[in-house]
């Protein structure tokens, strides 16, 4: 084998331009892969920091319209009775501001159950996690710090154990830090800071009205399947709706998911079209080297039959072709890591904010171990064809005259054509499935978000405890914030909403119309639920559509006053005017409210841009509820138009702000138009990567369509020769060139449709205003691979009409 490596060396050496085209298909194919997987490992394969992760589960409240969350007394009543599982933990999450002798920042967190980390068996990264005697009600305040917060903020130092910091203007003392890549089932996923959740003793225990906010996780017990838990919870849901009828009326039922599922599961079918992507990439390039080692040993059957005539075996006859691609393999496996990483920062610069666990994607050993494998496969298995063919072809023939520039036979001929026309097909579903995600992309762009996004700047900020704990405190806040913001030069409105549209978030309410049959509680229609100072629409440019805005003599010596949206009162109000109209709100925490409608306003895109057209309500600001303190103290937005770049007014708004009150933090300062792009990463996320691939797919499809009509163009210069001896004109010979073109690229587009259109109904999920099986979608890509492969025959085609019969036939 060494002297085989050693002449394999030379022989690439002698043929430099094939070595150096195939190390760079190799590169590119590997490359993609590398870094393609390189996010599938971490996001999808790499399991969780958690122990024995297949026992632990995410539930899923039965409770109509309330998006599987629960309540603080159904979680206890889970916790405590019959579950099936071992051990049940509830999370909620709150955004709160953090004080450590500085300026206040905003930092997301977590109340959880103190037992949470011991059933999920996470280990700390320094100090001690919470324990269960951190859920007693006479327990001292602790807190547990991520493991970036304890970069950032402490400079990974160990006296940040059991420092004092103020977290929602109470102090906590700091007990441990999570370890690096922890992760809970949460909105946003990545969380600064934990707190005990303190269930028993938090007031919310006793009220069955309480507000659905908790994510619960739990892990089986010892000899419990998850269908035996689900029945089990199904027995608990049926007891609560016999002892509270009102309260869990509906016929809803839990549900459980796995805990990894829950986490990654809504990225799981982005990536794994990007994995069948990149791996349609890998099998055309190995399409393509397999036509390049094909068409090479084609040009070495003199030296293949002088090596049996001299008694080499079959073996004997693949080893070097078997040695020049294993050390192809090696090279472009090199190069590939060198284009991985670089790839890889790419992605990671495009990467949609959302994709959880995306801050553990690096180069690991089982990275390498695939990119080893890859190049094995990529560098070794292209060869394979050709040299099983030839070691099973009589050579004898090419000891004679011409036996260098023969075209192997008809075999090898088909086996060209077959491979190039496998390139075609995997090259047009590629070029299809980028079609339709780009399709998918311009309906995302089209869609109204019924607010303008030019000169609006937001701003969501965080009030310390201390000070706001009631209506009149927030709203004097409000007051002065908002004649300091009006003064700003060139600021032409401001205003305030509970949850800014396109973020992460969640509040509904359940409404009833006053007048009508009133349906059971859990059963009733829910809407989008915000609180608004009247300034709001003007700065977000939401139009009015009848009746009246709110105003400053909407507050609690006035009826309670809201606006809906053209969508609900055009469902609810069909036959009548809506303006006028009463509804009950289930917003507080003992019951519902009467409020009336004052006003229409346009319909605003507040979750997803693929969201289906909802129902919105908005409540003056002036009008809240006591129980709506504590989160419109910490999830407050201020938004402000600008007549100047908003970019001009930034760094202006952040101090306003923390000059009314400098114990206020500032987060997330960003135009509106940036918020709409955010919305719209995760599809450009794919859309690019997605695109980059076909067109990659499409420069090989155009290089292996080249080289197979060159190189029959080249081995069938005798041939021409004669024709055009004998009387042939040179538009003839082209047309001989274009229909061998045509009949692969046909063969090629059959198989390409049929895959093309299978791949369509896999990514059927993530497709938008578009149907999978789009005609124009297919018909654009092959209609774009057909002038590829015209552009790619068109070369050789002049070529073979400029054949001189005389040197044509001197060749032999």
């Amino acid at each position: 084998m060494l002297s085989d490596f050693k002449y394999a060396l030379r022989a690439l050496a002698g043929a430099p331009g094939f070595t150096l085209v195939s190390i760079l298909i190799l590169a590119l194919a590997i490359g993609a892969n590398t870094a393609v997987f390189s996010v599938v490992e971490a996001v999808l394969l790499r399991p969780l920091p958690v122990a024995h992760q297949a026992e632990l589960f995410s539930l899923h409240s039965g409770a109509a319209d309330q998006f599987g969350l629960f309540a603080m007394p159904e979680f206890c009543d889970y916790r405590d009775g019959d579950s099936g599982f071992q051990g049940l933990a509830a999370l909620g999450t709150f955004s709160t501001t953090l004080v450590d002798q500085g300026d206040a920042r905003i930092v997301q967190g977590v109340r959880v159950s103190a037992n949470a980390f011991e059933l999920l068996g996470t280990v700390p990264a320094a100090g001690r996690l919470l324990i269960s005697d951190d859920d007693l009600a006479a327990a001292a305040p602790v807190a547990v710090i991520s493991f970036g917060v304890w970069q950032s903020q402490y400079g990974a130092r160990r006296d940040a154990i059991g420092r004092k910091v103020t977290l929602s203007g109470q102090s906590y003392t700091i007990v441990g830090v999570l370890p690096p890549g922890f992760i809970l089932p949460l909105n946003g996923f990545n969380r600064d800071v934990c707190v005990p959740l303190k269930p028993d003793s938090d007031p919310a225990r006793v009220n069955r009205y309480s507000l659905h906010y908790l994510r619960v996780i739990g892990r089986l017990a010892p000899g419990i399947g998850a269908g035996q838990a689900l029945a089990k919870l199904d027995a608990l849901r049926r007891g609560l709706r016999a002892r509270y009828p009102e309260e869990y009326a509906g016929d809803g039922r839990d549900q459980i998911t796995p805990l990894a599922d829950e986490i990654v599961g809504a990225a799981r079918p982005q990536l794994l079209t990007l994995l069948g992507a990149v791996g349609g990439l890998l099998l055309l390039a190995c399409a393509n080297l397999a036509g390049l080692h094909s068409v090479r040993a084609i040009g070495r059957r003199r030296e293949l039959a002088i090596r049996t005539a001299l008694g080499s075996s079959r073996f004997g006859l693949m080893r070097p072709l078997l040695a020049e691609c294993l050390l192809l393999a090696a090279a472009g496996g090199v190069a590939g890591i060198l284009i991985g990483s670089l790839a890889l920062q790419a992605l990671m610069s495009v990467m949609p904010v959302g994709l959880p666990r995306a801050h553990d994607v690096q180069f690991n050993g089982a990275l390498f171990l695939f990119t080893a494998a890859v190049s094995v496969f990529a560098g070794f298995a292209p060869a394979l064809v050709p040299a099983g063919l030839f070691a099973r072809t009589d050579l004898r023939g090419a000891m004679g005259p011409g036996g260098r520039s023969s075209t192997g036979g008809p075999g090898q001929a088909r086996l060209r054509y077959l491979l190039v026309s496998a390139q075609i097909a995997v090259a047009l579903a590629l070029l299809a499935g980028t079609a339709l995600f780009l399709r998918s992309f311009w309906a995302v762009e089209a869609v109204r978000v019924g607010f303008d996004t030019v000169n609006v700047l937001s701003a969501r900020t965080s009030l310390p405890e201390a000070g706001y704990q009631n209506p009149d405190a927030l709203i004097r806040y409000d007051e002065r914030l908002q004649a300091s913001l009006g003064s700003i030069p060139g600021v032409e409105a401001a205003g305030a909403t509970s949850l800014l549209p396109l973020t992460s978030g969640l509040a509904t309410v359940e409404f009833a119309i006053v007048g009508r049959p009133l349906a059971p509680v859990g059963s009733r229609p829910s809407a989008d639920y915000r609180v608004v100072t009247p300034g709001y629409f003007r700065a977000m440019g939401i139009p009015l559509v009848q009746g009246r805005l709110l105003n400053e003599q909407d507050d609690r010596d006035h009826p309670l006053a809201v606006l809906v949206n053209a969508g609900l009162a055009a469902r609810f109000f069909s036959d009548q005017p809506a303006v006028g109209q009463r509804l009950q709100i289930d917003d507080t925490a003992v019951g519902h409210r009467t409020v009336q409608i004052v006003g229409i306003v346009g319909d605003v895109k507040e979750g997803a841009l693929e969201d289906r057209r909802t129902f919105e309500i908005y409540l003056a600001y002036r009008q809240m509820d006591p129980a709506a303190v504590p989160w419109l103290r910490y999830r407050t937005t201020w938004v402000v138009r600008t007549a100047a770049p908003p970019a001009s007014v930034a760094n202006i708004l952040r101090q306003r702000i923390r000059a009314v009150d400098s114990g206020v933090a500032v987060a997330d300062v960003h135009t509106m138009g940036d918020v709409v792009e955010q919305a719209r990463s995760a599809r450009r996320f794919t859309l690019i990567v997605i695109g980059f691939f076909a067109f990659t797919a499409v420069l090989l499809t155009a290089a292996g369509i080249y080289s197979v009509i060159a190189y029959g163009v080249t081995q069938r210069t005798r041939e021409m020769g004669i024709r055009l001896a004998l009387g042939a004109s040179g538009r003839e010979m082209q047309r001989l060139v274009f229909r061998e073109g045509v009949a692969i690229l046909v063969s090629g587009c059959a198989l390409g449709i049929a895959a093309a259109l299978g791949l369509a109904r896999l990514i059927a999920s993530q497709l938008y205003g578009v149907t999978p099986g789009d005609p124009g979608a297919l018909l654009a890509s092959v209609v774009l691979l057909g002038a590829v492969a015209f552009l790619a025959c068109w070369l050789p085609a002049r070529r073979a009409a400029r054949v001189d019969p005389i040197v044509a036939l001197r060749i032999e």
